[in-house]
């Protein structure tokens, strides 16, 4: 599949393996709209990126904050027209037996990398549905297949994924729009 002039939101895109993604991409001919809470890191990469002609357009959000994840792939849609991709790759890892972890902290696990997923795929939904195409991208981690100690909040996280995953394929069965998860 050619990259060439494709929409793709990247969450998770001013760090690691989103980052890696959004300049992949770019190189690719891919117009890439990198979400992330870090807007110094967005900008430098959109620097870099253009500087070898590619196009990173950086958007600050917290994709579990829905208001946000609302309002900025409202923008991405306003301005290039639709969204071709969205890369779920924001994610965040804690790894602490369940006795050591406190609520909150399990709890910003499943927030970052459950619910956010959940938000940014349902907020994108619509544009693809509507225009009968997009592929969303999960990323996973083998840690959502296999248990380890001290992966509780982490492996029910990714665990969650992959089954929402499987579930969208059912779902969007014929409409166009394909599913892709990557442990």
């Amino acid at each position: 599949m050619s990259l060439e002039g494709k929409v793709a939101v990247i969450t998770g895109a001013s760090r690691g393996i989103g980052e890696g993604i959004a300049r992949i991409f770019a190189d690719s001919g891919c117009i890439v709209a990198g979400i992330a809470r870090d807007g110094k890191a967005l900008t430098r990469i959109s620097e870099e990126i253009a500087s070898k002609n590619g196009r990173f357009v950086p958007f600050i959000a917290d994709v579990t904050k829905l208001d946000e994840v609302e309002d900025t792939i409202g923008k991405i849609a306003k301005e290039f027209g639709k969204i071709d991709i969205l890369v779920n790759n924001a994610g965040i890892a804690l790894y602490k037996p369940c006795l050591e972890m406190s609520v909150s902290e399990w709890q910003r696990v499943i927030d970052v990398n459950l619910r956010g997923v959940y938000i940014c795929t349902h907020t994108v939904l619509p544009y693809m549905v509507n225009q009968k195409s997009g592929h969303i991208i999960f990323i996973s981690s083998d840690a959502g297949k296999f248990t380890f100690h001290g992966g509780s909040a982490y492996n029910v996280s990714k665990h969650g994924v992959q089954e929402f995953a499987d579930t969208l394929r059912k779902e969007l069965d014929g409409k166009g729009i394909k599913i892709t998860t990557i442990c």
